[in-house]
């Protein structure tokens, strides 16, 4: 009974896909790696979180012991937005038939993105209102946006 529980186990193994990369931190034309990003992995379809994991100091990141299926990928860091180095798309879809999966890279840019909806009086929306951002320097800190 064991010798069948072990063969099950290293059958289930030689069934799941790895996926490895770096998380880089893009400023202008340089980049570096960056440690502490946080790269999910979710099912290509359904957008079930499958396995999430944080990149080490030099940016690696690897993810074991996923389905041999299509798996978004996704790298995300507070005060930062993410691209796939490869195709510049803000999530990274993969088909991991394949057993080892590597390079799947991903840059992250400061930055963020700024949402919202624009009512009436009366909480109704307001179509193609104009939106203005300014940047406006405040005593005792560098700068903070404020939007008009």
């Amino acid at each position: 009974m064991r010798c069948a529980a072990v063969l099950l186990l290293l059958a289930a193994a030689a069934e799941a896909a790895s996926i490895s990369g770096t998380v880089y931190l893009r400023e202008g034309q340089a980049r570096r790696p960056l440690a502490g990003a946080r790269v999910q992995a979710r099912a290509a379809a359904g957008r079930e979180l499958l396995q999430s994991v944080s990149t080490d100091a030099e940016g690696r990141y690897r993810l074991s012991d996923l389905p041999r299926a299509r798996v978004s990928l996704t790298a995300v860091k507070r005060g930062h937005f993410a691209r796939a180095a490869a195709s510049g798309d803000a999530a990274l879809v993969l088909d991991a038939a394949a057993e080892n999966i590597s390079g799947a890279d991903f840059e992250l840019h400061a930055g963020g993105v700024i949402t919202g909806r624009v009512l009436d009086q009366w909480g109704g929306p307001v179509e193609n209102a104009p939106i203005t951002l300014y940047q406006v320097p405040y005593p005792g800190s560098s700068q903070r946006t404020y939007a008009g």
